[in-house]
């Protein structure tokens, strides 16, 4: 091909074939360098995926209600908004365990503990997790399993995501429409889901056992085990968060929950959440707590 084309070139004059040779070769370059940019911003692009992006801010919401229980034993903390853009954002919920003394103390006593802490200590995972054991160990000493709580914490920084969990509340991420449970619940029907699936059967029959919501790890026991984050999840935008105790998901199905929370800002979603949690009427309701937080990127 190469021998016809020189074959072609000499009908040429000579000033035009170098020219038409010129223009050929620097196609050819302008080519390679448009392919080598793309390559590079693709790079640079999938480099970048993992990293915080601070152009992000964070609409929040809540609702606190009490079910058919004797007393509200839930308590929630979020920090303030104004600090987010400098700060980051820190949210959590904690149930009082249900059939225990003390659980409506032990909640706000969670809550107390993780909203004195300090900026720079939430910027530093080992330093949350030991506040954690160290809440839970105090609260060991003084009540010695017989008080406890769980807790979903939170920490938002740009669109980086931190999650610590104990006990059976819940952590839900809504995204294109579909509700995913981030954090896994630590009672023993958990663990019998588990097996059952390891051993290729239906997990049906979980559900029906008495004990399958008893907790195996609280806020209250000795070093209690921490689900955690080892690397931060990194969010979109339109993203979803609820933190939620489990009031919330008795009531409503995780699916339910994707349809309720993309009506409109984060207060009309939480507001709808709740409207919907109540006007079920469940006798069996409980407490029932959510934190609603809604990612959005700027445009400027």
């Amino acid at each position: 091909m190469i021998n016809r084309f020189m074959e072609y070139l000499e009908n040429f004059p000579q000033w035009l074939a170098i020219v038409l040779i010129f223009c050929i070769v620097l196609g050819i370059i302008v080519i390679c360098s448009l392919l080598l940019l793309i390559y590079n911003f693709i790079c640079e692009y999938m480099n970048k995926s993992d990293e915080p992006d601070d152009n992000f801010y964070v609409d929040a919401a809540y609702f606190h209600e009490k079910g058919q229980r004797a007393r509200q034993e839930d308590s929630l903390y979020v920090s303030p908004l104004e600090d987010y853009n400098k700060h980051g954002l820190i949210a959590l919920v904690t149930d009082g365990m249900g059939g225990m003394a003390h659980g409506d103390f032990v909640s706000r006593f969670v809550v107390s503990e993780f909203s004195k802490m300090s900026h720079e200590d939430y910027d530093n995972r080992e330093a949350i997790l030991k506040k954690i054991k160290d809440v839970s160990n105090s609260i060991f000493k003084k009540y010695n399993r017989e008080a406890g709580a769980t807790l979903v914490l939170v920490r938002i920084n740009n669109n980086m995501l931190d999650l610590y969990s104990v006990g059976d509340s819940d952590l839900i991420l809504i995204r294109n429409g579909k509700s995913t449970v981030l954090n896994h619940k630590q009672n023993y029907g958990a663990i019998l889901i588990s097996n059952l699936a390891g051993a290729g059967k239906t997990t049906e029959d979980a559900y029906l056992v008495p004990e399958a919501r008893q907790l195996i790890d609280f806020i209250g026991n000795n070093n209690p085990n921490v689900s955690y984050t080892r690397q931060s999840l990194r969010l979109q935008d339109d993203d979803v968060i609820l933190i939620a105790s489990d009031g919330v998901l008795d009531a409503l199905s995780v699916d339910n929950l994707a349809e309720y929370a993309s009506l409109g800002d984060a207060r009309r979603s939480a507001s709808r959440i709740k409207s919907e949690i109540k006007s079920l009427k469940l006798n069996s309701q409980d407490n029932y707590t959510c934190i609603l937080l809604k990612l959005r990127h700027m445009i400027f």
